[in-house]
């Protein structure tokens, strides 16, 4: 009697499992697809937060949900702040995880571009100094941000301050122009 009711238990958690993971495929694409028409409806863009953010309670360390409901927030719904709470979210998952690898760094990546668009907007020191703690995780969790960080426009202004030239030296450098 119990094993029956654990292969049904079993057969309904697998039906659970694939109708989620159908319904993410289908709006992650359907997010993709939004994002990258760039013409936003307030009804759609309501619809299609909801949808992921429903998504990320059951798949929070998912790199692309999270990613793109950043994106919307920010792009489509046009608020910064939510897309910045989605990304600190999703860093505070990977590093709860322990998962220090370069989705973590797109997170960082992204938070910091945020923070300095919102640095730009409000003028708040320490919007600009958060951005540039995120652009240090970043890096250190893959160097390859380093060579990003040094064409991307939106740092422009960062690069020029002290704290953002030292974030173009490696650690190798670094060490070697203390001396």
């Amino acid at each position: 009697m119990q094993l029956k009711q654990d292969q049904q238990e079993l057969a309904k958690q697998a039906k659970t499992d694939t109708q989620n993971s159908t319904n993410l495929t289908t709006q992650l694409t359907r997010a993709y697809d939004y994002l990258e028409r760039g013409l936003f409806f307030p009804d759609e863009t309501k619809s299609l937060i909801h949808s992921l953010a429903d998504l990320v309670d059951i798949y929070p360390a998912n790199r692309l949900l999270n990613i793109l409901l950043g994106r919307l927030w920010d792009e489509a719904a046009q608020d910064r702040g939510k897309a910045l709470e989605a990304m600190r979210r999703y860093i505070g998952v990977k590093v709860e995880l322990g998962q220090k690898d370069d989705d973590l760094a797109t997170a960082y990546w992204n938070a910091a571009n945020y923070l300095e668009g919102e640095f730009k907007a409000k003028q708040t020191p320490e919007l600009r100094a958060q951005a540039i703690d995120a652009l240090r995780n970043a890096i250190a969790c893959a160097e390859h941000y380093r060579d990003v960080y040094l064409q991307d426009s939106d740092f422009e202004e960062i690069r020029s301050l002290p704290e953002g030239k030292a974030l173009l030296q490696t650690p190798s450098n670094a060490a070697v122009e203390k001396k």
